[in-house]
């Protein structure tokens, strides 16, 4: 079993490498929007975006088209229509949480 140190060591370690990905990413975003001529507004709503729900959907993508059994497959439609079905039921919640707390329902 690992020691506390070790541990505390890989998380702080972690946290730094996913902060210099991150930099990293919104580096490139930024500058791909400039070679392509495009505004900051539509960087940040078409490139960022794109870039960030990129890895969801090849995981999706990845196990529905190429799982071997049953079960990689379903992994892959649950994937598909969990995410967006986890959202719209958070943003159901707080447009209702909003609306009752204003008196408009």
């Amino acid at each position: 079993m690992p020691s506390a140190w070790l541990t505390f060591t890989l998380l702080i370690g972690s946290a730094v490498v996913i902060y210099l990905a991150c930099e990293f990413f919104v580096n490139g975003v930024e500058w791909a929007g400039r070679r392509l001529n495009i505004g900051q507004t539509a960087t940040g709503t078409i490139l960022a975006a794109f870039g960030t729900a990129l890895p969801e959907s090849i995981v999706t993508f990845v196990a529905t088209a190429f799982g071997k059994s049953d079960a990689e497959r379903e992994l892959g439609v649950g994937a598909a229509l969990g995410g967006p079905l986890a959202l719209s039921t958070i943003a159901y919640g707080r447009s209702a949480w909003r609306l009752s707390s204003t008196g408009d329902i």
